[in-house]
């Protein structure tokens, strides 16, 4: 933004008002807000075309090259998680639970814990 700044002064002059009100000022913020548009899109595409990094359709891309094709994306399963609550309550498949790492889950089936409060239930990954 500096640099802006100081590119309206050479050409307007040092007593330009460009505090963020006036609309000077207001024009510097436009274009040191699309040049950071653009840089990051620029480092978006330089990052996309990394192999280790790149995702969806520049992922594909990058597979291609090497005579790879990319497989399906698949659920990841917690199998016989342990639940504990208030006995007898019933919860319904699709109920969906974070973990510490905030990763969500899904509940694949109805379960309902018995009179301790416990049960045994399969989870898959949200996403």
């Amino acid at each position: 933004m500096a640099r802006f700044e100081d590119g309206f002064r050479q050409i307007y002059g040092q007593n330009i008002d460009l505090s963020p009100n006036s609309p000077d000022g207001q024009m510097v913020g436009l274009l040191a807000q699309m040049k950071m548009d653009i840089e990051e899109l620029a480092e978006n595409v330089y990052r996309q075309l990394d192999p280790d990094v790149a995702t969806g359709a520049w992922l594909d891309q990058r597979v291609a090259y090497a005579g790879l094709i990319r497989r399906a994306a698949s659920y990841s399963y917690l199998r016989s998680v342990i639940l504990t609550g208030e006995p007898l309550t019933h919860l319904y498949a699709g109920i969906v639970v974070s973990d510490p790492h905030k990763v969500r889950w899904v509940l694949t089936a109805d379960v309902q814990l018995d009179s301790n409060g416990s049960a045994r239930a399969d989870f898959h990954s949200e996403e």
